[in-house]
C-alpha cells in the first residue's frame, strides 16, 4: 500500500492530474459520492470530513462546481470545465457532515434518495449485507452464503474479507428481490445480528432541498433494477416514487441514480414512461457538455472512494480507467 500511494503521490505531484484534465475540454465530468463521515467501514469505507474538504478545494481550483439544472446552459470553451458533485442513498450524515462543508465552500450538489429510507420503513440492503459482514468479522464468526447456488464462505475465501464479500455482493446482484432479501434476513438470523443506520427522513430532505440540494431519486427500495421482470414493480420503483417524492418535498424531481448502477433498456424505457430528464449511470466516464436527443438523458459518474487526495484526483481524471485500458 505504501508502494501504491508513492506512485499516486509521484504522478500527481509531476502533473499528470493537469495533464489528463487537459482531456476534458468541454467535457462533463459527474462523481459520484456516498458518505461523509468520521465512521469507519471496510467494506463501504465512507469519506472523512477532512478528506472531503480537501477534495472541495482541490475541485474548485480546477472545475467549475455546477447541477444539472445548469447544464443546458452549458458553453464551450469553458476556463475550467464542468463538474457536478452526486451522492445516493440519503445517509443522515450528509446532513451531519457533508452540508457544512459544502456550504462553507459556497457550491451545492445533487442527492439522490430512496424513498422507503426516507420513510423509516426499510434500510438498503447493501447496508444490511455491510453490516453482517462487519458483525461477523469482528465477532470471529465463520459467515457462510452457500445457498441460492451461491458457493461462498470465508473458510473458502481463505480469511480475506474484502474478498469474500465481493464475490457475494455480486452474486446478490444477480438475485431477484425474492431471493437476495429472505437471504439477507436469514443469516442476520443465524448470525444473531440487525442492521441499525439513520438515514435522512423526508424532514432533512426538504431541509436539503430548501438549502439548494439537487433532490433526485434512487428508487423506491433500492432495488437491483435490472433484476426486475414485473412491470407493476418497475412502476413502483421509478415512476411512484419520483411522484411520493415530488409531493413529498413540493418540487419537480427529474433525476433518477440506478442503485449499483445497474440497468438495462427495459429500466431506460420504464424512466422514459416516468417523465425523469436525467438517469444517472456509474461508467468512470464523463460527458458532453449537452445531452442529445429525447429524455431521458444518459449521464455516467465517476465513483470516487475514501483514499488520499492524489489518488482521488487522479481517479477524476480517468487514470485508474486509462490504465485499465
Amino acid at each position: 500500500m505504501a508502494i501504491r500511494q508513492l506512485l499516486f503521490n509521484t504522478l500527481h505531484r509531476f502533473g499528470a492530474t493537469a495533464y489528463l484534465r487537459r482531456d476534458k475540454k468541454d467535457k462533463l465530468t459527474i462523481i459520484s459520492l456516498h458518505r461523509i463521515t468520521t465512521e469507519s467501514d471496510p467494506f463501504f469505507e465512507p469519506i472523512r470530513p477532512a478528506a472531503f474538504d480537501e477534495l472541495l478545494g482541490y475541485l474548485k481550483r480546477h472545475y467549475t462546481i455546477v447541477g444539472f439544472g445548469d447544464v443546458p446552459a452549458l458553453k464551450a470553451g469553458m476556463k475550467k470545465p464542468p463538474l457536478i458533485l452526486s451522492f445516493d442513498d440519503g445517509y443522515y450524515d450528509f446532513v451531519e457532515y457533508a452540508m457544512p462543508i459544502l456550504e462553507k465552500h459556497g457550491v451545492r450538489a445533487n442527492h439522490n434518495i430512496v424513498n422507503a429510507c426516507a420513510a423509516g420503513t426499510a434500510l438498503i440492503w447493501t447496508e444490511r449485507l455491510n453490516h453482517l459482514f462487519n458483525h461477523c468479522r469482528l465477532n470471529g464468526l465463520d459467515l457462510s452464503f452457500e445457498e441460492e447456488g451461491l458457493p461462498y464462505s470465508i473458510k473458502g475465501s481463505n480469511g480475506n474479507w474484502m474478498d469474500f464479500n465481493l464475490k457475494v455482493f455480486l452474486a446478490l446482484l444477480q438475485l431477484d428481490r425474492s431471493k437476495r432479501l429472505p437471504l439477507i434476513d436469514r443469516k442476520e438470523a443465524q448470525y444473531g445480528t440487525r442492521a441499525e443506520r439513520r438515514m435522512m427522513h423526508w424532514d432533512e430532505v426538504r431541509q436539503c432541498a430548501d438549502a439548494g440540494i439537487e433532490i433526485g431519486n434512487h428508487t423506491y427500495t433500492h432495488d437491483v433494477m435490472s433484476t426486475i421482470a414485473d412491470a407493476a414493480t418497475m412502476r413502483h420503483e421509478i415512476g411512484d416514487a419520483r411522484r411520493e417524492m415530488e409531493a413529498q418535498i413540493g418540487r419537480p424531481v427529474n433525476i433518477l441514480a440506478l442503485p449499483n448502477g445497474q440497468g438495462n433498456p427495459l429500466v431506460d424505457a420504464a424512466v422514459a414512461e416516468a417523465g425523469y430528464d436525467c438517469l444517472l449511470y456509474v461508467g468512470n466516464r464523463v460527458n458532453g457538455l449537452r445531452p442529445e436527443g429525447a429524455a431521458p438523458h444518459i449521464f455516467w459518474r465517476v465513483g470516487v472512494n475514501h483514499e488520499p487526495l492524489p489518488e482521488t484526483a487522479l481517479r477524476i481524471e480517468l487514470f485508474h480507467s486509462k490504465i485499465r485500458n
